[in-house]
């Protein structure tokens, strides 16, 4: 039985099996593991895009590097809650955040805030930056290596969006080879999470027959491929992530193996 499983913020198909497993013993975290990956898309998508028009909420999506590697896992979780709780300070309201390793070895930060602002008021964007770059002073966080935006619309959304819930365990960002020397062999923690209440809906499941999602995945394939085209041509500064994006999409069923390829989702 084949079954697409529709969020507010997208969707997924897959052939479901009639096997049962028992759950197996929860193991230390590795970092992105595929299931790790999948649960925070899980999330993302069951966001309603709608709940973030707040004029009463300012959003600030960011990215937040440090020179030096925290000796351990422990040492990062650490500075990572210091600066969460400077945030709840100035009035966060909820906070989506993942922890990603660049090539040399060092965690990085990603998150998207959102602070009470109501309509009149000055939200100070100078102290959200500071309360990083004081966090995370003993690792050497550069003034010049930090990058934040406000969103001012459900664009910047749909973009934070789409950018943590295409790339998988494999990219090089979540690779266990970039994962700190001094953290391999041990916990590294959780490697996403959120704070605050989040305007989520379970998601809407629909049985179909096998031949229809195999034609259903096609038509995504087919649809993904028109839209990477769309956007090479509309946006021609980007054209080089928009190719990976096309050849992604023309490769998304492919499979050598013929009985894998026959219940490969989506």
């Amino acid at each position: 039985m084949a079954v697409l499983t529709f969020y507010p913020s997208g969707m997924t198909g897959s052939i479901t099996s009639s096997h049962t497993r028992e759950p197996g013993k929860k193991s230390n975290s590795v970092g992105w593991s595929p299931t790790a990956t999948r649960n925070n898309v899980k999330f993302l998508r069951s966001i309603y895009p709608d709940s973030l028009k707040n004029e009463n909420e300012i959003g600030i999506a960011f990215t937040f590097t440090i020179r030096d590697c925290p000796d351990t896992a422990k040492d990062w979780a650490k500075l990572r809650d210091t600066f969460f709780k400077r945030l709840r300070r100035m009035g966060l309201i909820r906070l989506h955040w993942v922890t990603e390793w660049q090539r040399r070895g060092v965690p990085h930060l990603h998150g998207m805030a959102f602070f009470d602002c109501p309509v009149g008021t000055y939200f100070n964007t100078s102290r959200f930056f500071n309360s990083w770059i004081e966090s995370a002073f003993q690792y050497g966080a550069s003034l010049h290596s930090q990058h934040m935006q406000e969103l001012t619309d459900a664009v910047g959304w749909f973009q934070y969006l789409s950018k943590h819930s295409a790339r998988s365990s494999d990219h090089y960002q979540r690779s266990m080879d970039n994962i700190p020397d001094g953290w391999k062999g041990v916990s590294v923690g959780r490697v996403w999470g959120y704070i605050g209440d989040w305007d989520v809906s379970e998601p809407k499941k629909v049985s179909v027959s096998t031949a229809f999602f195999h034609r259903f995945r096609r038509d995504v394939r087919n649809w993904r491929i028109s839209n990477s085209r769309e956007r090479i041509k509309k946006y021609p500064d980007k054209k080089f992530g928009s190719s990976r994006s096309l050849i992604s999409a023309r490769t998304m069923l492919r499979c050598n193996d013929i009985k894998k390829s026959s219940v490969r989702g989506f």
